[in-house]
C-alpha cells in the first residue's frame, strides 16, 4: 500500500513552537513529529510515500531528501495555494495507482496496525475507511457515527456542546479507493470531512469507520504536545528514542551526577549538564545540549536545547530551542518560551503565557499574557450558545477581555459592533476592556442603553449591528452574550473563530490613524417596549384587559411599559392574570384567573394554539421547546420549525420575536386574550394534557461515550442532544455545558408521567455511565 502524508500545516495553534517550522517539523523527543510518522509507516511495510507541502516546504525537503536515509522512497507535491485535505491528495492521486492507498497527517502520532486496517477495508469492499479513535473529550474533534457493522451513518463537524452523540472521532487517517476523487474539483479548496465524505455518503458510497487498537494523538496545540510527550514517557506509545533506558522510567544519553534527584519518568538527551542539587521530573523531557543550573527544579515540562539558570522553577512549561531562563525565574503551567527568547532573572511567567521567539523579558518582570502576541487559555470559551462566563480578574482578566474584543473584531463581518450592559464595576470594566480591543483593531463601536439580554438581542436585529455584546454581572460572575445581526446568538462557527483568535492572542492592531471610534445612542429600551407592545393588524381595539405585572428589574419595568403600549391595563397590585418575567427578558410565567401557575412552556403552547386558530401556517420555536408544539401543528395545518432541525427555522425565528422573547410573547398573548374574549385560564384548559419534568444527572465518565450509548438506544433526532419518543411521551437528553453532566427533560400527559419517564431514562444513563 502506498501513502500520502499531509504535511502542509502551518500550526497556528502550536505557536510559538511552530513559528519557525512547518507544523510536522516540531520536535518531539529530539526528532520531528513527521519522522515518527515515517517510522510508523515503515513498521507497517509502507515505504512508497508522497508528501503534500505548503508552509516552508524546503524545511521538510532539506531534512528528509528522497527518504533513503529513513528507509522510504519519498516524493513531494507543493501547494502554492492551499487546496484543503481532499484537494491536496487529489493533486497527486494519479501517481498512486489503482489500488487503495493510505492518507495520514504528518502532525499526529499513532501506533495503529495499518495492515489490519487495510484488511478491514478490503473485507468490507469499502470505498472509504476512516480510522476512528475513542476520546474522553470528543467535542474538539470531528465526530463520526457508525452502525453495528461499522458503516458510517453521520458526520458531525465542529460539534456544538449538545451534538456530542458519540465518543468516536475522525483521526484524519483514511484508506481510500482512487475513484472517489472523480468529483473533487481541481485547483480549489476541498476537504475530506467537510466536503467529500458527506457528498459520498449522500451518494450511498460505502464509507466505513474502523476503531483500531492502539494510541493516537493529534498534536494540534501545546497542551496536546505535552500530553503526547507524557504519554510516551508512560509507555502508552512506543516512540523511537535516541537515549537508552538507564533505570525504570528513565532514559538518558548523559551522565547523571549523584547529587541530583531524578523522579521518573524522564528523558535526558546527550551532552546535558547539571549543577548541584537539581531536581528533574516527573514527566520531563530535556533535549541534548541543555544546561541546568544548580538548585533548579523542572517538572512536567519539555526543555529543548536551552540554558536554565540557577534556582529556576519550571512546572508544566515548554522551553524551545536556544532559549535562556534566568536565575530564580519561575515558569508556570502551560506557558511557552519561544526559540531564542530570554527570560530575565527572577521573572515570573504566569500560566498559559506565550513568549514569542527572540523576545526578552526584563529581570523581575511578571508576565501574565505575552510580550507581543500569544495569550492562550485552555478549553472552549463559549460554554453555552453565544455566551462566555467567568470570574472577573480570574477567568476574565481585563487583558484577556481586550484580546477577546480584538478577536471578535477580526472575525465579524464589516459594520458597527454594539456594547451594552447590566451590572456594577466588574461589568463596566469588562465593557471598557472589550471596547478597547474593538477600537484598537479599527472597528467602530456603538454603546446603547439596553439593560437586559432580550432588549440587546432586539437592538441587534433592529439596528443590524454586525455584532452585539451584552455584558452582565451576577453573583460574582461576568457573562458576555454575543448576538448576530438577526437578534439570535452567534453560530458555533463564529464562536470557534473568535475562540481561536483569542486563545492564540493573534490580533492585528491599527496605528493611531486607524483606531475605531465610539458613539452612544439612547432610547433603545423604549424602542424595544414599543415594538413588543405594538398592536397587530388583527387586534380588536375596542376592548381592554386588566392584568398584573410587577417588579423593579429592568426586564420587569419593560414588561409593564410594553403592556401599556399593547392596550392592556397593567396593575402593580395583586390581580389575575399576572405575568412575570426573568431578568434576561426571555423566560416568562403567569398565574391564571383560577390561581394556577402557568410556566413558560405552557404559555408558548397557548400562543402556538392561538396562532394556529387564526390561520398562521408557519411558526419557528426554539429547538428545546416542548414536542407538544409539533402535535399542535400537525392537528391544525401549522408547520412548526426548529433551528438545527429544519431549513429556514433560524430566519423565521428572527422575524417572529414573540416565539423567543418573553416580553414579546406576553404582549402577543394579551392581544390574543383581548381579541378572542377568553380568559388565560380558558386557553390554558384548551391545551392537550401536558406536563414536563427536568433533572440533572452527574456523570462519572465522559459525556461522549454515554451519549453514544443513548443515541444508539433511543435514536430520534440528534440535533441539540438526543430527542426521542419514549413510551407515551418524549425525552430530550443534552450535555450540560462546562460540566460532566446531562440534563434530561421529559414530557407526557401529566407531570407524574413525565417524572416517570425521567426516572426510566435516569436508570439507563446510570447504566451507560457505569460501563
Amino acid at each position: 500500500m502506498k501513502a500520502v502524508i499531509l504535511a502542509g500545516g502551518e500550526g497556528t495553534r502550536l505557536r510559538p513552537l511552530s513559528v519557525n517550522y512547518p507544523k510536522p517539523m516540531v520536535s518531539l523527543f529530539e526528532k520531528p513529529v513527521l519522522e515518527h510518522t515515517l517510522k510508523h509507516l515503515k513498521n507497517n511495510e509502507i515505504t512508497d510515500i508522497v508528501l503534500t507541502l505548503h508552509t516552508l516546504p524546503h524545511v521538510i525537503t532539506d531534512y528528509f531528501g528522497d527518504g533513503g536515509a529513513f528507509g522510504a522512497s519519498l516524493s513531494y507535491v507543493t501547494e502554492h495555494t492551499p487546496l484543503g485535505t481532499a484537494g491536496a491528495v487529489n493533486a497527486c492521486v494519479k501517481s498512486l495507482g489503482a489500488n487503495p492507498f493510505l492518507v495520514i497527517s504528518g502532525d499526529g502520532v499513532c501506533d495503529f496496525d495499518l495492515r489490519e486496517a487495510l484488511r478491514f477495508h478490503t473485507s468490507n469492499t469499502a470505498d472509504v475507511t476512516i480510522l476512528l479513535s475513542r476520546q474522553k473529550s470528543p467535542q474538539s474533534y470531528g465526530l463520526v457515527m457508525t452502525d453495528e457493522s461499522g458503516k458510517v451513518t453521520r458526520f458531525i463537524e465542529k460539534p456544538s456542546r449538545t451534538q456530542v452523540f458519540t465518543d468516536t472521532v475522525n483521526t484524519g487517517i483514511y484508506i481510500l479507493n482512487p475513484d472517489i476523487f472523480s468529483s473533487v474539483p481541481p485547483d480549489m479548496p476541498f476537504d475530506f470531512a467537510k466536503d467529500l465524505f458527506p457528498e459520498l455518503l449522500q451518494s450511498n458510497r460505502r464509507i466505513f469507520g474502523y476503531v483500531p487498537e492502539g494510541y493516537w494523538c493529534d498534536i494540534g496545540d501545546t497542551e496536546a504536545y505535552l500530553r503526547c510527550a507524557f504519554d510516551a514517557l508512560d509507555g502508552k506509545i512506543q516512540l523511537s528514542l535516541n537515549a537508552l533506558p538507564v533505570g525504570k522510567g528513565i532514559w538518558s544519553d548523559s551522565a547523571i551526577p549523584g547529587d541530583i534527584a531524578i523522579i521518573p519518568p524522564c528523558y535526558i538527551g546527550a551532552d546535558v549538564s547539571f549543577g548541584s542539587g537539581v531536581t528533574i521530573g516527573p514527566y520531563t523531557v530535556i533535549s541534548s545540549g541543555t544546561s541546568v543550573g544548580s538548585g533548579s527544579i523542572i517538572a512536567r515540562s519539555c526543555i529543548e536545547s536551552s540554558d536554565i539558570g540557577e534556582r529556576a522553577e519550571i512546572d508544566g512549561a515548554i522551553v524551545c530551542r536556544g532559549a535562556s531562563i534566568g536565575a530564580g525565574a519561575r515558569l508556570r503551567e502551560g506557558c511557552v518560551i519561544g526559540d531564542g527568547a530570554i527570560v530575565g532573572a527572577n521573572a515570573l511567567i504566569m500560566s498559559d503565557a506565550r513568549i514569542w521567539p527572540n523576545k526578552e523579558i526584563d529581570e523581575g518582570a511578571r508576565i501574565s499574557g505575552s510580550v507581543s502576541a500569544g495569550y492562550n487559555r485552555r478549553g472552549a470559551l463559549f460554554r453555552e450558545s453565544g455566551c462566555i462566563t467567568g470570574q472577573p480578574h480570574v477567568d476574565l482578566t481585563p487583558d484577556f477581555i481586550q484580546r477577546l474584543g480584538s478577536a471578535a473584531a477580526m472575525n465579524v463581518p464589516k459594520g458597527e459592533i454594539a456594547l451594552c450592559m447590566r451590572g456594577d464595576n466588574a461589568a463596566r470594566l469588562a465593557v471598557a476592556a472589550f471596547e478597547t480591543g474593538l477600537t484598537a483593531t479599527g472597528r467602530n463601536v456603538t454603546r446603547h442603553d439596553a439593560a437586559f439580554e432580550a432588549a440587546a438581542a432586539y437592538a441587534a436585529g433592529a439596528y443590524r449591528f454586525a455584532l452585539t455584546v451584552f455584558v452582565s454581572q451576577n453573583a460574582g460572575e461576568v457573562k458576555l452574550n454575543f448576538f448576530s445581526s438577526d437578534g439570535l446568538p452567534i453560530n458555533r462557527l463564529l464562536e470557534q473563530k473568535i475562540e481561536a483568535s483569542a486563545l492564540r492572542g493573534e490580533v492585528t492592531l491599527r496605528d493611531a490613524r486607524s483606531v475605531g471610534g465610539t458613539r452612544t445612542i439612547s432610547g433603545v429600551t423604549s424602542q424595544y417596549e414599543l415594538a413588543a407592545g405594538e398592536i397587530p393588524p388583527w387586534f380588536d381595539d375596542r376592548k381592554l384587559l386588566h392584568i398584573a405585572a410587577r417588579g423593579d428589574s429592568p426586564a420587569e419595568r419593560s414588561l409593564y411599559h410594553a403592556l401599556l403600549v399593547s392596550r392592556a391595563l397593567p396593575r402593580a397590585d395583586i390581580y389575575l392574570p399576572e405575568f412575570m418575567v426573568d431578568s434576561d427578558g426571555y423566560t416568562v410565567r403567569a398565574v391564571d384567573e383560577m390561581g394556577r401557575n402557568v410556566p413558560h412552556e405552557r404559555l408558548l403552547a397557548i400562543l402556538c394554539l392561538f396562532e394556529a386558530s387564526r390561520g398562521n401556517t408557519r411558526l419557528a420555536v426554539p429547538y428545546a421547546a416542548p414536542a407538544l408544539l409539533d402535535h399542535i401543528g400537525e392537528s391544525s395545518r401549522l408547520t412548526v420549525l426548529r433551528p438545527g432541525r429544519d431549513d429556514g427555522a433560524r430566519m423565521l425565528l428572527s422575524i417572529q420575536p414573540y416565539m423567543r422573547d418573553g416580553i414579546f410573547m406576553v404582549c402577543r398573548i394579551v392581544h390574543a386574550l383581548i381579541t378572542c374574549g377568553q380568559t388565560l385560564a380558558a386557553l390554558n384548559d384548551a391545551l392537550p394534557p401536558f406536563g414536563m419534568t427536568s433533572v440533572e444527572l452527574p456523570l462519572e465518565n465522559d459525556r461522549g461515550s454515554v451519549m453514544r450509548e443513548l443515541a444508539g438506544e433511543y435514536g430520534g433526532e440528534l440535533v441539540e442532544g438526543v430527542r426521542a419518543k419514549v413510551g407515551g411521551g418524549y425525552v430530550h437528553i443534552a450535555p450540560i455545558p462546562g460540566r460532566r453532566a446531562l440534563r434530561v427533560t421529559a414530557e407526557g400527559a401529566s407531570e407524574e408521567y413525565a417524572a416517570e419517564l425521567c426516572s426510566i431514562v435516569e436508570k439507563r444513563v446510570k447504566y451507560a455511565d457505569g460501563k
